[in-house]
């Protein structure tokens, strides 16, 4: 699914980071070591009406070492901003502080320790864009975007807001970890770009094929797009590393190569793992006709390169073409899973207890 579908669908920002690294004890275990599992919280779980007494008693029963917070966006958030950003309709109309309230109510699960918090800005800014039009994206056909900004915004005013952003909810919330979702540098050939690319790449105009159109794929393109989203996230991980909270970042899965990233999208894992401390692979099955075992398979060309496996989050979405990934896929994604490299699900509006207990199983076998 796409950023500006998942957040038109209801918001769900909910994104996956892993616990702890396992023990010596885990290492001991061989391929049949327990996969470390984290749960995605979205925002729509947030502002909802949520039983989080039994969301506490799942996260203890299926022995989930972390979770993620879905926050909101720049110009969408769940608790009242003081230094940047905007509130959501929610918050406007009740002035709660979301975030604060699910903190608290965690607490008797965080509190068995061991037990990590992540909060998850989502990038998407379709409310900014609506009031700023100059700041959105355009497609190689010339179309503005809805959602996405521009890589000139994200390197100017955007990209600074978000910066803020992040930082502020370190030194507001102190979480183990931020994580930033939908970065994608899709929507990247406004004229404002243009005189980007051409400072980054010395070209003078786009690559273009024989018959006039941009050549998307070239690699000057890829290249200028990760340089930018890289050059962004280490000044995200500057501010927040200030308040010793790490860093995370959602990025995109080439399937059939995995350890190439997604430079298309902005999405160099090299460079990006160079300032943040994690990644978390969109392994969404249901959205993109894999089947759950190829899971496993990014998750051992990720290791054969070279890929620290406790650096790296396998995210299996429950989103799927006919509604929701059912319990026995998600079951075969995350034992497909091999060794120490975390695995996540999300979001967890999206769950029945036969999705718990597919965790349980996967966790214990």
């Amino acid at each position: 699914m796409s950023g500006g579908a998942r957040a038109v669908a209801g918001l769900s920002v909910a994104f996956l980071l892993a616990s702890c690294a396992p023990s010596p004890a885990d290492d001991d275990a061989g391929a049949d070591r327990a996969v470390v599992t984290t749960i995605g919280i979205g925002f729509e779980t947030l502002v909802g009406d949520t039983d989080w007494a039994d969301l506490v008693d799942h996260l203890r029963e299926a022995d989930v070492g972390e979770v993620s917070l879905g926050v909101g966006r720049i110009d969408w958030l769940a608790f009242p901003p003081d230094l940047v950003g905007e509130p959501s309709s929610e918050v406007i109309r009740s002035g709660r502080d979301y975030v604060e309230e699910a903190l608290q109510q965690l607490r008797p699960w965080t509190s068995d320790g061991g037990r990590r918090v992540t909060l998850t800005i989502d990038a998407l800014a379709p409310a900014l864009l609506a009031a700023s039009p100059h700041l959105a994206g355009t497609t190689a056909d010339g179309r503005r975007s809805d959602d996405f900004p521009s890589l000139a915004a994200w390197a100017g005013p955007v990209g600074a807001d978000l910066v803020a952003l992040a930082e502020d909810i370190a030194q507001r919330y102190r979480p183990d970890e931020v994580a930033i979702t939908e970065l994608l540098a899709d929507h990247t050939f406004g004229a404002d770009d243009l005189a980007s690319f051409r400072e980054h790449s010395g070209l003078t105009a786009w690559p273009m094929t024989a018959d006039g159109r941009i050549r998307t794929d070239a690699r000057e393109i890829a290249a200028w797009r990760s340089d930018a989203i890289t050059e962004l996230v280490g000044r995200v991980a500057n501010a927040v590393h200030r308040h010793d909270v790490a860093l995370a970042v959602d990025v995109r899965v080439d399937w059939e190569d995995p350890a190439a990233g997604r430079a298309d999208s902005g999405h160099d894992y090299r460079a990006l793992l160079s300032v943040a401390d994690r990644l978390i692979l969109w392994c969404y099955v249901g959205l993109v006709d894999r089947a759950p075992a190829e899971v496993g398979f990014v998750g051992r060309e990720l290791a054969s390169a070279g890929v620290d496996p406790m650096r790296v989050v396998l995210s299996v979405g429950l989103w799927d073409d006919d509604g929701t990934l059912s319990a026995d896929d998600l079951r075969d994604a995350l034992t497909a899973i091999e060794g120490r490299m975390p695995a996540g699900v999300t979001p967890v509006s999206s769950m029945t207890d036969a999705h718990w207990a597919a965790i349980a199983s996967a966790v214990t076998r």
